[in-house]
């Protein structure tokens, strides 16, 4: 294109369109039809016709002197006027801007609306991609100019200038080599730190010394033995791992510091807008400096949280965004009550530090040191950020009540201050804490104000905090296809503002992961878990609790799947690093216990599965106390492992317990409220109380029936249960019937190998010998006892392989089957259960049968 104007040509028309890639890999500009068709028309041509209002990409080839494709125009060709270079310089920054941020700079559903758009230089407002410099927005912006000669002077020069990368030229002097002196008071003031308005007729160099004080060799080096001090094994790694990141985000903050310098040198911002970009940057600087505070006083447990308290830092990209930085409430104007605003700034990142590390007391203390003087400077948007702090805090020391209401205070607050990020915010903590409060009703209106405030706030940061909420309490509710859809929306949002690899991203896709299972998408799930897995371990290293916890998902994964070896493995690889990184006995250990215990039942390890579940239930009550929602899995787990010691009194307590909580915190009509009442009905079948077992499955049943979850998911919420109840009732027919569906769901939903089918095969064998059908019984128990045999202990498989016993032994009564074999499958049966803990009743069965039929 330079090289087309150095010839005398004006291209007219350029366009992405009309750019080409050749074979050789050149770039070539096409179709210059409208640069010779130019040279045809007299410059006196009549006036420019009117645009058609149809459709914004129309082409207007030779109507008067209006040549080109309407959506690249610069705003003097719309207007019929002279064109020149400068006018192709404009549509090649529309083209690049468009490759840049994914939409052109302007819009307008009509061509009319866009011209309009483009003659008063109204561009759309965009979220700056992390991908995109500054430096290169400004040059894209220049370029923009609805006046020419606010545009570079020639493409050589644009090109020049986009030619010039500063992160070529920029002296970043980290690490050993930056030296200086600390500021005495920490950071200053917004216009007497590091220059304000009166500070960028001085070149923008020498900024990188703003971190002296925050990060420097002197704090890297209290960090360092700070955290070799603690002796843990993974120390010295997890410091490497900290000591590059913060070395990323402080380059990164001086880059912003830089390009803010920069854009007011270069006169495309003004002093005000470089004012309130400083005072964000200096903001974000303060946390960094309160991080590596904590980080210099770091224990054992602080290191298992120090890269996600790095992973928290704010957001650089917000100081860039100028309308966001515009809409806030601005600094107080007084330098005395601005010199406090900045003072208690400060404070406030401190707090945020100690919040990402888990310091939640020092963080409480420091919060309400601050609040006092707070209130008395009477600045609206500090009150607003301490009471949303006030509330995280409350929230994650398990203080739902108070936060549910300080969260509701801040919303009201923030939106009467038109502070609609804050807003979003608080509104989503308001549903969580609803949830975990268990008044999901109460949780409804928010979600919609923070539907609301987020399109007000037009962030894609505040998108995606309204659809993380919403995807949390649609799958709360069952609803899985719309907690599917938030998830996927935000994690696109999160990867458009964070990056694909980010921590934020990754724990989103977590989420998404459970979604997928619950759907049956076992693959994808997978595939997501991996992918979060890989990212955690690259990001915190082997011992971070973000990597136990994913590493514990998709242990859960594999139960799922039916693979419980792996998931014995998966669940003890987290439960190490728990160990590790946590001590024995955290409260955190609890997750991966329950889960190992889950495995030691299915396995029939009743004596190791006791232990496993009453550590985690012991550790789990010690964090949260005996009445919270939390405790309900493990108190089912524990129940399952009494039940099948044949405990059941002590089964019914834990059972009893789990549905009164879900009943309290979920409502009684909630679908995990129906899974605790099926394991209820589960051990009063057990103990022979079939009606009471009946009523506690026909209440499940209707719950599941009623709730969101899918068809084929209602299919199987009984599982096996409803069946074996039949069974016990005597009512075989229906039993074969009711057998055969769950099997034909299973097989659709599981595949045909997975070990979950056995109990449907077991129970459609055991209901056709019950129906004098041993022949029929003969397939079905095969399978399951082959299936068992594949997954889980010798012993789980007893049950199958004694009635295969039974079904050979009956069946060659009629046609001559191998009573040898049906003998050695019940000895075998009976060996494997040896002196076993709750087989005593299957045990006294085999012994009965062998005893009547040990002869030829």
């Amino acid at each position: 294109l330079a090289a087309a104007h150095e010839t005398g040509l004006v291209h007219r028309d350029f366009k992405p369109d009309n750019v080409m890639i050749g074979e050789d890999g050149r770039v070539r500009v096409m179709d210059f039809g409208l640069a010779s068709e130019a040279l045809e028309i007299a410059a006196d041509q009549a006036e420019a016709p009117t645009l058609s209002d149809s459709t914004r990409s129309i082409r207007l080839t030779r109507t008067g002197a209006l040549l080109g494709t309407p959506a690249y125009m610069a705003p003097e060709q719309i207007d019929g006027k002279a064109v020149d270079a400068r006018s192709d310089q404009f549509s090649f920054a529309v083209a690049f801007y468009e490759a840049l941020h994914g939409c052109r700079p302007f819009a307008g559903d009509t061509a009319r609306e866009l011209r309009e758009a483009i003659r008063v230089g109204a561009r759309r407002r965009t979220e700056r991609s992390p991908s995109v410099p500054g430096w290169l927005d400004r040059i894209v912006t220049r370029a923009l100019s609805a006046d020419p000669d606010a545009r570079f002077p020639s493409m050589t020069e644009l090109l020049a200038a986009l030619d010039d990368d500063p992160a070529g030229r920029r002296p970043w002097l980290l690490g050993a080599g930056l030296v200086g002196v600390a500021l005495a008071g920490g950071l200053l003031a917004a216009n007497a730190w590091l220059g304000g308005a009166a500070a960028v007729e001085a070149p923008c160099r020498g900024l990188e010394e703003g971190l002296v004080g925050a990060w420097d060799p002197t704090r890297r080096a209290a960090g360092q033995r700070a955290f070799a001090a603690t002796e843990a094994s993974y120390a010295e790694a997890t410091w490497a791992r900290v000591e590059a990141a913060l070395d990323d985000y402080t380059r990164a903050w001086v880059a912003a510091r830089v390009d803010a310098c920069e854009a007011s040198r270069d006169g495309v911002q003004s002093d005000a807008l470089l004012d309130l970009r400083i005072a964000c940057l200096n903001h974000h600087l303060a946390v960094v400096r309160a991080l590596v505070d904590e980080l210099a006083e770091a224990d054992e447990e602080l290191l298992s949280r120090a890269l996600q308290g790095v992973d928290a830092l704010p957001r650089l990209d917000v100081c860039a965004d100028a309308d966001a930085l515009t809409a806030a409430v601005p600094p107080p104007a007084d330098p005395a009550r601005a010199a406090r605003a900045e003072a208690l700034t400060r404070q406030l990142g401190v707090i945020e530090a100690r919040f990402h590390l888990g310091r939640y007391d020092e963080a409480v203390a420091e919060l309400d040191a601050s609040v006092a003087a707070i209130r008395e400077l009477d600045y609206a948007p500090l009150e607003i950020r301490a009471r949303l702090w006030r509330g995280r805090l409350q929230h994650d020391m398990g203080a739902f009540d108070d936060a549910a209401g300080t969260f509701t205070a801040a919303y009201y607050d923030a939106l009467g201050q038109r502070m609609f990020d804050e807003a979003t915010d608080a509104a989503a903590r308001v549903v969580t804490t609803q949830m975990w409060i268990g008044d999901p009703e109460s949780a409804a209106p928010w979600i919609a104000l923070a539907q609301a405030t987020a399109a007000a706030a037009r962030s894609g940061w505040a998108e995606a905090t309204y659809l993380h909420a919403n995807g949390l309490l649609a799958r709360s509710r069952g609803d899985w296809s719309e907690a599917r859809r938030a998830f996927e929306r935000s994690i696109a949002l999160m990867e458009r503002i964070k990056g694909a690899e980010d921590l934020s991203t990754n724990t989103l896709r977590v989420e998404l992961a459970a979604i997928a299972h619950a759907e049956g998408r076992v693959a994808e799930a997978d595939a997501l878990h991996e992918h979060a897995m890989a990212a955690f371990e690259r990001i915190l290293g082997p011992d971070s609790r973000m990597l136990s916890t994913a590493i514990n998902d998709m242990g859960a994964a594999a139960y799922l799947r039916g693979d419980y070896r792996q998931a014995r493995e998966l669940f003890e690889r987290a439960l190490a690093i728990d160990t590790r990184t946590l001590g024995p006995a955290h409260p955190e250990l609890s997750s991966a216990l329950s889960n190992l215990g889950a495995i030691a039942k299915l396995e029939g390890d009743g004596a190791a599965a006791r232990a496993y579940l009453d550590k985690a239930l012991v550790l789990l009550e010690r964090s949260v106390g005996r009445e919270s929602i939390e405790l309900a899995p493990i108190l089912i787990n524990l129940g399952s492992a009494e039940a099948m010691a044949e405990d059941y009194a002590q089964a019914r307590v834990h059972y009893g317990r789990a549905v009164a909580l879900r009943e309290r915190f979920m409502g009684p009509d909630h679908p995990e409220v129906a899974e605790a009442l099926h394991y209820l009905g589960t051990v009063a079948s057990q103990e022979g109380e079939l009606d009471e077992a009946e009523a506690a499955y026909r209440r499940a049943r209707a719950i599941f029936e009623a709730s969101p979850i899918p068809a084929e998911h209602k299919a199987l919420s009984l599982g096996d249960s409803w069946t074996d109840l039949l069974i016990r009732q005597g009512r075989l027919a229906e039993a074969e019937v009711e057998a055969e569906s769950i099997l034909a769901a299973r097989e659709r939903t599981q595949g045909p190998d997975h070990p979950a089918s056995s109990g449907a095969l077991l129970n459609l064998g055991r209901a056709r010998l019950g129906l004098g059908q041993p022949d029929d019984a003969i397939a079905p128990l095969t399978r399951a006892a082959a299936l068992l045999e594949a997954s889980t202990s010798p012993a789980r498989s007893a049950p199958a392989r004694f009635a295969l016993a039974r079904a050979l032994w009956d069946a060659s009564i009629a046609g001559g089957r191998d009573r040898d074999r049906a003998r050695e499958l019940a000895t075998a049966a009976r060996d494997d259960l040896g002196a076993q803990a709750g087989a005593r009743g299957l045990l006294r069965e085999i012994d009965a049968w062998r005893a009547t039929h040990s002869g030829g």
